[in-house]
């Protein structure tokens, strides 16, 4: 698990984006609001944009699993499909 992902702000642009990817070396990124998750950005979804200047708000992706900091290791192992979902955020019960 990693302690800190690789996020970005809800308000930031698509080129903004790019560069956190590139410079981290992931196909995807976390999008927070107010330190709060909302959802993925992938790269491969960033292909098709207007702009590099456009919002990520048109690229959040609900097309993950999330679990929570209590959730058991058996309970994600069995509900999990790591041939379709590759990052699994950790969410804080708290936030």
């Amino acid at each position: 698990m990693l302690k800190n992902p690789c996020k970005i702000s809800v308000d930031r642009t698509i080129i903004q984006a790019l560069q956190v990817m590139n410079h981290a070396r992931v196909d995807s990124v976390l999008v927070t609001e107010d330190n709060k998750f909302l959802g993925i950005v992938w790269l491969a979804d960033l292909q098709n944009f207007d702009s590099y200047s456009g919002s990520l708000k048109n690229f959040i992706s609900d097309d993950y699993h999330a679990v929570y900091e209590n959730t058991s290791l058996k309970e994600i192992t069995n509900t999990v499909d790591y041939n379709h979902f590759g990052i699994v955020p950790v969410l804080d019960l708290k936030k």
